[in-house]
């Protein structure tokens, strides 16, 4: 069996510790359990959709792990979708670049323990963007070649309204 930590919303800020002593201590915590893998599902900073720097410090913070960690971004990390909680803070592609320069990808796939694990960049769904067809492709790639039980990780701020 596997052990897998889910770790969401640290919302990590080199400017606004609010929450230092928190992912700290979250940190020592997830360690001494010695997980096979961490994800963190998404806000893993403060105001990444505006800061570098906030994206670089949330990537430098998830060090203090030792599992393999597996992160995917949540609206303060690249923006909310599309109509978004706030008009200036839409996910676009300057975005999502900032984030991928930081983490390397926005979506996530493993196995352990008999089971798939799938994360995606909700914030992608319904945006329109060119990386959400790209997203939709591979996870219809991903789902094809597991029979394994998955578990899929996405966040998202909002839900869209049905009419």
């Amino acid at each position: 069996m596997a052990r897998i930590v889910v770790i969401s919303d640290p919302h990590l800020s080199p400017t606004h510790g609010f929450f230092w002593d928190n992912w700290r201590r979250a940190c020592a915590a997830v360690n001494r359990m010695s997980p096979d893998a961490v994800i963190v599902s998404g806000d893993l900073c403060i105001n990444g959709p505006e800061s570098d720097a906030e994206m670089v410090f949330a990537g430098r913070a998830l060090r203090a792990l030792d599992a393999p960690v597996y992160a995917i971004p949540g609206n303060h990390d690249v923006g909310d979708e599309p109509p978004g909680q706030e008009a200036g803070q839409i996910i676009d592609p300057h975005r999502l670049q900032r984030w991928n320069s930081v983490f390397g990808v926005d979506r996530f796939s493993f196995d352990r323990g008999g089971w798939r694990m799938i994360g995606i960049n909700g914030q992608l769904l319904g945006s329109r963007l060119p990386q959400e067809k790209e997203q939709d492709a591979w996870l219809d790639g991903e789902l094809a070649r597991t029979s394994s039980p998955i578990m899929l990780v996405f966040t998202q701020t909002a839900v869209p309204s049905i009419s």
